[in-house]
């Protein structure tokens, strides 16, 4: 019904607890992460507080490129070089993920 919900925007970290507890009382046994571009870490610790199982889906490069794509400095597929080229690389070309190599 119109109402039930409230308004189902969250920023995390700050609405973490919020959203958590919300979805508990929907009694969410399952999650699917399509991506965490854009949003706060803390996105991929739901499942874990909920309990519940997570499906992620790969779409791309960024669990593991800050550039998404595997495309380097000279606009091509780098050849997934070591992690030393793959920082240098995000120096110079940047990094779309805001997330770095951590």
């Amino acid at each position: 019904m119109p109402g039930d919900y409230p308004n189902l925007r969250f920023v995390l970290p700050r609405d973490g607890s919020e959203l958590v507890r919300l979805l508990q009382d929907e009694g969410i046994s399952h999650a699917v992460l399509h991506h965490g571009l854009g949003h706060h870490p803390d996105v991929r610790r739901i499942a874990e507080k909920l309990r519940c199982a997570l499906d992620i889906v790969v779409h791309d490069y960024a669990s593991f490129c800050p550039r998404v794509h595997l495309i380097g400095v000279e606009e091509r597929y780098c050849g997934e070089p070591i992690v030393q080229d793959c920082t240098e690389c995000v120096a110079q070309a940047g990094d779309a993920t805001l997330e770095g190599l951590g």
